[in-house]
């Protein structure tokens, strides 16, 4: 199992879809979760809630239980409820930037800084959620907590030193008292009687996430597709191999609204073949990058100054000691060409500046875009980088979900209304091999790729509950240079349904029915329901 920022996720719940108001007893054995003393294999699918807009969220839920999911697994991302020490916010993700500032402070280590934060924060949302009866022996929803998550790699390159903290963050976890089960993923030593989740194995129950096995979407490579006969499969060999619990990394993608697609290249859809995709809809070499300017300079007598726009600034948000690192032109910077040759300006006195003007005086609300002159639409300016745009629409007509086609475009940012839609880059297409579609073997992110030659995202979704019915500001920054004239909305939906039937494969039911003696005419069949209208 592959994910981007695995080190983000300090707190993870697992809520219960059933929808009865009757108590039930939920226990747990060496072979499954036992719900009334019975044995269930559980199905769960992944949703992040903050990567779609609560007006979605009940949606969302309806169409996991009606697509047959027992359980939603979701992550409480620190940054998100805790931008400021202490101050509760919402809606990013990972580590919030003021921990890399704790004097003292190794994230992930048998360190006292961090270990004081951490705890703060995870009883601060246990509580919460306590205090509102979320818990089964509650009569609540969530029945099974994770704490820490991926930290046996993180152990491995730590080596003696973070087996106490993966010791302390279990201990500290059960003393919560919460009443359900804590696991842990992918840390082969969790301490008893926190239970381990593996990709393949576990140490008390059968967990597993079999899909999907591939890392989020990424600018100027091509979309990585798994097909659902491999995911089909994969499940179908950890059930035979008596496992009982498995989770669908994603059910429902989701959006990476703002600036908050964090790593370098993530693109603004966390794409990951979901069956809910990004509007909620049912489906039917960057190790050591360098930038070289081949055009010519023009120089001047005496003092002459270097522009650079930077975009890879701020705090890294995975790895190992991240919080030591720097990001941003950390150099060296040369100039080539001279009749000396080639000079080194790392050692020049360099000056930094964090953010755009436009971004300071707020050019993407409503209030700070009326604070400056905006060229009128005869002069507007093309194909001009570190540009500024805005223009004003009424909703689309309908329900349907909608995206903005940014395919006229190069890079930059958009902004609705005074919410950011992400990061755009269409500009940057996808290089790799699109050929055929071969899952057989081992899954891995070059199999099935599509795609190619086109940008890695062309469109970008806005959620309706964003929009006014009328007079509405769409604000965008471009960056390299684009054609704002071709910017458009477009409608999400669902124009073909497409299904296999094999005859060899009846349904659970019907094959029930056979095995009790009560039916010998087992019929393969689809089933299609259309809302109203």
């Amino acid at each position: 199992m592959m994910r981007i920022n695995v080190s983000l996720l300090l707190f993870v719940v697992f809520f219960s879809l059933a929808s009865s108001s009757v108590r039930a007893s939920l226990t747990y054995d060496d072979r499954a979760i036992l719900i009334n003393g019975k044995r269930r294999i559980l199905i769960s699918g992944y949703i992040h809630y903050p990567r779609s807009t609560p007006e979605m969220w009940p949606d969302l839920i309806q169409k996991a239980k009606d697509g047959g999911l027992d359980v939603i697994e979701t992550c409480v991302f620190w940054n998100g409820h805790e931008p400021s020490p202490g101050k509760s916010g919402f809606w990013c993700r990972g580590f919030p930037v003021w921990l890399k500032y704790v004097p003292g402070i190794k994230f992930r280590a048998d360190n006292q800084p961090f270990k004081v934060v951490m705890q703060g924060f995870v009883e601060k949302i246990v509580n919460m959620m306590k205090s509102e009866n979320l818990f089964e022996p509650q009569g609540g929803p969530i029945i099974m907590a994770q704490i820490e998550n991926e930290y046996g790699p993180v152990e491995w390159e730590i080596g003696a030193p973070g087996k106490p903290y993966g010791k302390w963050a279990a201990e500290m976890a059960v003393s919560l008292d919460t009443g359900v089960p804590w696991i842990t993923c992918k840390q082969e030593d969790a301490p008893d009687p926190v239970i381990l989740a593996m990709v393949s194995t576990a140490k008390i129950l059968n967990l597993i996430n079999p899909a999907n096995l591939k890392c989020g979407q990424k600018s100027g490579l091509p979309v990585p597709r798994q097909p659902a006969e491999d995911v089909a499969f994969a499940v179908a060999r950890f059930i035979q191999n008596n496992g009982s619990f498995f989770n669908y990394y994603m059910h429902h993608r989701g959006t990476n609204f703002g600036r908050t697609a964090a790593g370098r290249f993530i693109a603004t859809s966390f794409d990951y073949d979901a069956p809910l995709d990004e509007y909620g809809a049912i489906y039917g070499g960057w190790d050591n990058p360098k930038l070289t300017y081949s055009g010519n300079v023009k120089l001047r007598a005496g003092i002459n100054k270097i522009s650079m726009l930077s975009v890879a600034v701020g705090l890294p948000n995975v790895g190992l000691h991240f919080e030591t690192w720097n990001a941003g032109v950390l150099g060296p910077v040369t100039l080539s060409g001279l009749n000396e040759g080639t000079r080194d300006l790392t050692k020049q006195r360099w000056a930094y500046k964090v953010g755009l003007k436009g971004e300071t005086l707020s050019l993407y609300t409503l209030s700070g875009s009326s604070s400056v002159k905006w060229v009128k639409e005869l002069l507007l300016a093309q194909k001009q980088p570190l540009t500024w745009y805005k223009a004003t629409f009424d909703a689309p007509e309908g329900n349907d979900p909608l995206a903005l086609d940014m395919g006229s475009m190069g890079k930059g940012q958009i902004w609705i209304n005074g919410k950011g839609v992400g990061r755009h880059w269409p500009g940057y297409v996808a290089c790799g091999n699109c050929g055929e579609c071969n899952y057989a073997g081992l899954y891995s992110e070059k199999k099935c790729q599509t795609n190619c030659d086109q940008p890695s995202q062309r469109w970008y979704h806005v959620p309706r509950s964003w929009l006014k019915p009328r007079g509405n500001q769409l604000v965008v920054y471009e960056e390299w240079g684009g054609d704002p004239v071709g910017i458009s909305f477009t409608r999400r939906s669902t124009a073909r349904v497409c299904a296999d039937i094999v005859g060899g494969q009846p349904s659970l039911k019907n094959w029930h029915a056979a095995a009790s003696g009560k039916s010998n005419y087992l019929q393969p069949k689809a089933q299609l329901w259309c809302p109203a209208g």
